[in-house]
């Protein structure tokens, strides 16, 4: 996991970089802990118009509105790739990686359903996952390798296999 400061420094440099992209709005879901209380990241990150803090609400919603899910280690991740929505990783360090993913930009016809953002790489990696991926939901084949496909038993099936 992240240190606090690592978060932060995290939280810091995709505000800023998010800034830049045109008609992009970051919504920053969290839950306040005992190590990073939500008054005290209002301090730290610059917010813009583009960009706030969102402690309540359903996050399925927001996940159903949203064009791309940005996290470092979260079930949140999985989530968004069973919504066949795409997935940024990134953090206040590189020195971990939740999935396999890609560091090329993707364009409409070379996507990928997991990017890794960098310092070096951030504004225009965000750019262009924009531009390919708006309004796109992922493909049954660029999600292969991260979901079960659907004709995989669901739970419930298994249980009931299992009871007869």
């Amino acid at each position: 996991y992240e240190t606090s400061n690592e978060f932060v420094f995290g939280l810091q440099r995709l505000v800023q970089s998010v800034g830049k992209v045109e008609n992009t709005e970051l919504v920053i879901r969290i839950r306040s802990n005992e190590e990073c209380e939500i008054s005290s990241l209002e301090k730290l990150i610059p917010l813009s118009k583009n960009c706030h803090i969102k402690t309540d609400g359903n996050f399925k919603n927001d996940l159903a509105e949203a064009d791309l899910l940005i996290s470092f280690s979260s079930t949140t991740i999985e989530e968004a790739l069973y919504a066949r929505k795409p997935v940024a990783l990134f953090g206040g360090s590189n020195r971990y990686r939740h999935l396999p993913g890609s560091s090329i930009l993707p364009d409409i016809n070379n996507r990928s359903a997991v990017y890794y953002l960098s310092d070096e790489n951030i504004s225009e990696m965000l750019n262009a996952i924009m531009v390919a991926h708006h309004n796109k939901p992922l493909t049954d084949d660029e999600v292969l390798g991260y979901v079960w496909p659907d004709f995989v038993p669901s739970i419930g099936d298994f249980v009931l296999n299992l009871a007869q």
